[in-house]
């Protein structure tokens, strides 16, 4: 698939149907919610790649999170052993949907909004 998720987000043949949706550290987490939870099916999961700061974006970003349909599961943290350096994650599972209106058009980034969604086989 290849798209902006901003659009991707409102497409019928995307919107809530992956298992798994992960990104890179490209905005802060609300934004990211945005980006990501609305292709996200119930019971599904974002994992959010994100800095050492990441406590502090939880707290701010949880009525947005929340409004979007998903809840903080846990935060963990990964050592790239290749690359000799830890990267925190944040996990959200979505609880309900995502309200249509989202994800909204106008967020700039220098960094194109991508993610990778996968589905697993059961």
């Amino acid at each position: 698939m290849h798209g902006r998720t901003e659009d991707l987000g409102k497409d019928k043949k995307y919107r809530e149907k992956f298992d798994y949706v992960t990104s890179r550290a490209v905005a802060n987490l609300s934004v990211l919610s945005e980006y990501m939870l609305p292709l996200v099916k119930i019971g599904g999961k974002c994992i959010c790649m994100k800095g050492s700061n990441v406590e502090e974006e939880v707290e701010e970003s949880k009525k947005a999170i929340n409004i979007l349909g998903g809840k903080i599961e846990k935060d963990r943290y990964f050592l790239f052993s290749r690359y000799r350096y830890w990267k925190k994650y944040s996990f959200n599972k979505k609880q309900k949907g995502t309200p249509n209106k989202y994800p909204r058009k106008g967020y700039s980034s220098k960094r194109t909004n991508k993610v990778k969604c996968e589905n697993i086989e059961k």
